[in-house]
């Protein structure tokens, strides 16, 4: 029969990659049989991967009208419909091809890319686990089922899924990526920045694969061939390859950081399908106040802010608190969920779900506490779930985004010719930008220096910050500081092995021995804040500074010697020192920084001075006063809201602004 042998042209064609012939062969076949099935499906089968989905659809829409019984028509639907942005349709299609056949994996498989599309990765997960059980040699649905139960917070599981991929696949890309992010989730960084060494073996001239393990091998302070590695990427520092938050410990340039922060958001933090425009709202006189964070737990944003959450004025404010992250069922994650009068847990949802909910709350001020840190779900505030929305305190930089309207801060932090990199408007509170809860309990029980393996008679600097904040220049000062300060000692925190050999290696590569480097243990945070007063200064890192770290330090007693520049991360410290009335514990570079540091460890009558008038302070200060913080700070948050009502678009004020 010629239609037989027609259709079986138009089949050869398609399986040898003829698509031009094919699809000549198929309209041929239309043209006098406009209900086909095969040619209508082969049809918009080519038209699927050639990327015109427009077209695509109605022809497999036609071939499933055709053959409704015909899973691989359904399935190949579908597909064309996500990439129409149509999920819920496509997700339709896949159901249906399930119905026909429960056990077909291209439909198992789509059915679960569908859902991770929309982030909703619990449900992904088990139409992955289906597939991999009728094609378990299949290295790409081993990796996406992985990516799943990462994005789950699974990631143990995860790292298995993926070995088994590079088992089946051992140069496969994504895989060795995935399995570098599920290392650094595990806080496993040696092994990570292997898996990224392996990758950039397959992908030499990948950026991003670049970074990533440079600041790997940051976590573990392995500088290996530092500064070329830092050049190549700060050149190429406008692509985004280069994280937001990877940043701003290698650059102290206001002008790179929000570069960097736009080209990230525009290549990561997707806007389509954008929620129907917001209508005003007014049934309430409280002011409705949304708190987003992955970081409900026992956490160094949770020590700062669980106090403002419980003392914020009710009268003014209802509080509702937006957990992107399942609850740990610590004690700080079950107190945090208690101080506000609604607790969402939106870990299952997906982002256009979480920003429908915020928007049948009626939310005025979705507050992110997350920004371009891990765990953050930009997705959702992109989609514009409130009429206002605030980046604080999580993420120390811009967001680079058109979806953030305030970034809150202080005129120490962002004096006002900085502004300009920014995305956001400035509020700047009057009394220092970082929130603080007094309640914040210390181990009663004394702690000695002996207890803590510190020498009795010894000057203790102390550099608590992580470790992936230090870099070779910083580390050069601090060597040659205590080689000025004899009987001096520097104590580090290392959580594991890997940072104690490379930083004694490194100070014994700079004359100093590696045992004036003591590291300290972790131990709970109550009995943490009671071991700082053993340390007699705290050296700051720089360009990014201590945050929660320098506010313990200073609330304890332990005078903090930093240096500010330009950038929101390196200006942290000297915020709460300013705000202190200490500005002789702020320098400007390095040089004098070092200096600073040996003149105060040398017996400078300046010493006891600072460290009394530190004493004094902590106990008088605002930044120490939950109280005093919330009225400031609440009043920015009303400041915003009259403005938004007035109808005039966000705009950066400051305390003394008329």
């Amino acid at each position: 029969m010629p239609d037989a042998v027609t259709i079986r042209d138009a089949f050869t064609h398609y399986q040898c990659g003829r698509q031009e012939e094919a699809m000549r062969v198929c309209r041929i076949i239309l043209a006098s049989e406009p209900a086909h099935f095969n040619a209508l499906n082969i049809l918009g089968s080519i038209k699927l991967q050639q990327g015109d989905f427009s077209a695509a659809r109605e022809s497999l829409a036609q071939a499933v009208a055709c053959n409704p019984d015909n899973v691989e028509a359904h399935t190949n639907l579908g597909s064309c419909l996500d990439e129409l942005q149509q999920h819920s349709d496509a997700r339709h299609c896949y159901q249906t091809a399930l119905e026909l056949n429960p056990d077909y994996a291209p439909a198992l498989l789509k059915l679960g890319n569908s859902w991770s599309r929309e982030s909703d990765y619990a449900s992904a997960l088990p139409y992955y686990q289906r597939a991999l059980s009728q094609t378990p040699q299949d290295p790409v649905l081993h990796n996406n089922c992985g990516t799943a139960l990462a994005r789950c917070g699974r990631y143990r599981e995860a790292l298995g899924e993926y070995e088994r991929a590079l088992e089946l696949q051992a140069d496969y890309g994504a895989a060795l990526a995935n399995r570098g992010s599920a290392l650094s989730n595990l806080k496993r960084f040696e092994e990570a920045a292997a898996s990224y060494a392996q990758l950039l073996a397959v992908e030499p001239h990948n950026p991003e694969v670049l970074a990533k393990g440079f600041m790997a091998r940051r976590h573990i302070c392995n500088w290996q061939a530092y500064s070329q590695t830092l050049d190549t990427l700060l050149a190429g520092n406008e692509t985004g390859n280069l994280t937001p938050f990877a940043l701003l410990s290698l650059s102290d340039s206001g002008s790179s950081q929000l570069a960097a922060a736009r080209a990230f958001t525009a290549r990561k933090v997707s806007t389509d399908e954008p929620l129907p425009v917001l209508t005003p709202r007014r049934d309430s006189d409280k002011i409705r106040l949304a708190y987003l964070s992955a970081d409900f737990r026992e956490h160094p944003l949770s020590y700062l802010m669980a106090g403002v959450f419980e003392q914020q004025d009710r009268s003014r404010f209802e509080l509702i608190g937006v957990s992107l992250q399942a609850p740990d069922n610590s004690a700080m994650s079950r107190r945090v969920a208690a101080a506000f009068d609604t607790w969402l847990d939106v870990s299952g949802k997906t982002d256009r779900q979480t920003a429908q909910l915020l928007r049948e709350l009626n939310i005025d001020i979705a507050i992110d506490l997350m920004g371009h840190t891990r765990g953050n779900r930009s997705g959702i505030l992109a989609l514009r779930p409130a009429p206002l929305q605030v980046n604080y305190l999580g993420y120390p930089g811009t967001m680079g985004a058109e979806f953030t309207d305030y970034i809150i801060a202080d005129a120490y932090l962002i004096p006002e010719q900085s502004g300009v990199w920014y995305s956001e408007a400035v509020a700047r509170l009057p009394n220092g930008f970082q929130a603080f809860d007094e309640s914040g309990k210390i181990d009663p029980d004394p702690v000695s220096r002996s207890d803590a393996g510190l020498p009795a008679d010894a000057w203790v600097f102390c550099g608590f910050n992580a470790s992936y904040k230090i870099n070779p220049d910083l580390f050069d000062s601090w060597m040659r500081i205590i080689q000025q300060v004899p009987d001096s000692i520097l104590w580090l925190l290392a959580r594991d092995q890997a940072v104690r050999n490379n930083l004694q290696r490194e100070a014994e590569a700079r004359g100093v021995p590696a045992q004036r480097l003591v590291f300290a243990s972790q131990l709970p945070y109550s009995r943490h804040l009671a071991r700082l007063p053993l340390a007699d200064l705290f050296l700051d890192t720089f360009p990014f500074n201590a945050g929660t770290t320098a506010s313990d330090a200073l609330r304890m007693g332990l005078p903090l010697l930093t240096c500010s520049g330009d950038s929101f991360a390196s200006r942290m410290a000297g915020s709460l020192l300013s705000s202190l009335g200490l500005p002789e514990l702020i320098t400007t570079d390095l040089a004098s920084y070092e200096f600073r540091a040996i003149q105060l460890a040398s017996g400078d009558p300046l010493w006891p001075q600072l460290r009394q008038r530190l004493r004094h302070q902590r106990t008088r200060a605002c930044i120490f006063s939950t109280d005093a913080f919330c009225q400031q700070y609440e009043a920015a948050l009303i400041r915003m809201w009259l403005r938004h009502q007035s109808g005039a678009p966000p705009q950066s004020f400051s305390a003394d602004d008329a």
